[in-house]
């Protein structure tokens, strides 16, 4: 027994000092797993925040912040620099607020969406610690010896041996190229628009779900309530917002004001979205939390809308203009459909449109789709006027004509119970003329 001990002993002894080598030698080196994309994409965004001189906007959150924040619209909106920092949200909650302590200068106004990874605080976390050790070993510094531990703890096995690999220059350890979208001086991602079929599968597939949590657990709470005591004695203000999501997803009322109640019982401030984060189903990208660039814009247009409605509390001055645009954008969106995949011809009508009404020759054509959800009742609404017959096909289906007589006259179909993208078809006769103004699909969901 005393030689089983003796050489487990002897063995600890020689491995312990190894790892910490090992874990040492991999400090800041960036190699090709999945951490380090987050920890590059991380790198330049928070040199695009060094980088802007004065009081800035910034806004901090997981992958949600990144595809649904457009500094480029709130900067245009306040004057302030507004930089998206936006990454992973499985960095953790404690990695991201030391990320915004270490980011912030007195005077800066830092945002932070909270999304479902945000109201539980795991501690430090797998992805955290890989991540953070990618780009050095600051984080690591600054954490109490339990979370040092726990830290070591999580450092990927594999990740030891590439960082022998790299270090001997045994291997090519490079990232693909084009491993992301790219970002913009606002670290906003210029995401491609995802087709039809990605979109129509989303949909089918989380369109039933919900926010899984709108409550901070005891350990958030008290985390959060630490940092932001240390962020107003640092003049940081420092404000919670809803994330972006699929609208019927969204949290409701209720929820919010708990939420709000509960932060304010930590001395946070939280911002009121008008629409509660909510994006229109076509707009989304890849998760309920992910929204295209569209998406992004109405998502951007309600934190505008709330930053500006803030601005004697937050210290900011808002050009009303840019404010306008935002209230009409949300307003459009609440009235108009986005038609996925729609001609130009029809872009008058979409939210972003100015809303006049499209003329369709005799015999034309168009073609679009809109959404159908899981658990709603799902209906589409087409208002034109003119004379003659307009024909009406939804998933491939004749529906009644809508028949025009002069005055505006609205028809009203059921879209399928199946959820996803359904293809809609108008084809005014030969005999008709037609102006189209509106085209809007609206979803009752049960909760």
């Amino acid at each position: 027994m005393r030689r089983y001990v003796l050489v487990v002993a002897v063995l600890a002894a020689i491995a312990v000092p190894v790892f910490l080598g090992l874990v040492a030698l991999g400090s800041g080196l960036v190699l090709n797993m999945a951490y380090d994309k987050v920890a590059i994409r991380l790198a330049d965004k928070m040199d695009l925040a060094d980088g802007r001189q004065g009081r800035r906007i910034l806004a901090f959150g997981g992958s949600n912040t990144f595809f649904d924040f457009r500094g480029v619209d709130v900067e245009a909106a306040t004057g302030l620099p507004s930089i998206n920092l936006g990454t992973h949200s499985g960095n953790g909650l404690k990695f991201l607020l030391w990320q915004a302590e270490a980011t912030a200068r007195p005077g800066d106004i830092v945002l932070l969406p909270l999304e479902d990874g945000y109201y539980t605080e795991p501690g430090i976390t797998y992805y955290g610690a890989n991540v953070s050790l990618a780009m050095g070993a600051d984080f690591f510094r600054d954490l109490p010896l339990a979370d040092k531990v726990t830290y070591l703890r999580n450092i990927h096995v594999g990740r030891l041996f590439k960082v022998v690999g790299a270090r001997l220059d045994l291997g090519d350890y490079e990232l693909e190229p084009d491993w992301t979208f790219p970002i913009n001086a606002n670290g906003d991602m210029e995401a491609p628009k995802p087709p039809a079929e990605q979109v129509s599968a989303l949909i089918a597939d989380v369109s039933g779900q919900r926010s899984s949590r709108v409550s901070l657990t005891p350990e958030a709470a008290a985390t959060i309530q630490e940092f932001v005591a240390r962020m107003k004695a640092k003049d940081i203000k420092f404000v919670f917002s809803l994330p972006g999501i699929m609208e019927n997803a969204a949290p409701d009322a209720g929820q919010v004001e708990d939420l709000r109640a509960q932060l304010a019982a930590l001395g946070a401030d939280f911002l009121d979205l008008p629409e509660r984060g909510s994006i229109p189903a076509e707009m989304m990208f890849d998760t309920i939390y992910h929204a295209s660039t569209e998406g992004a814009e109405v998502y951007t247009a309600q934190l505008i809308q709330a930053l500006c409605g803030s601005a004697e509390r937050l210290d900011i001055s808002c050009d009303e203009a840019r404010v306008r645009a935002a209230r009409d954008l949300l307003k459009a969106r609440a009235e108009r459909a986005y038609l996925f995949d729609a001609s130009d011809t029809l872009a008058p009508l979409q939210p972003s449109g100015a809303g006049s009404p499209v003329i369709l020759g005799p015999g034309q054509t168009e073609r679009f789709l809109v959404a159908s959800l899981r658990g709603c009742r799902s209906r589409l609404e087409i208002v034109a006027e003119g004379d003659g017959p307009l024909s009406v096909r939804v998933a491939g289906k004749a529906m009644d004509d809508l028949i025009l007589s002069g005055e505006p006259t609205t028809g009203t179909y059921m879209l399928p119970d199946r959820a996803g993208l359904v293809p809609v078809e108008i084809l005014a006769s030969k005999v008709s003329r037609v102006r189209l103004t509106r085209i809007d699909r609206t979803s009752r969901c049960r909760r």
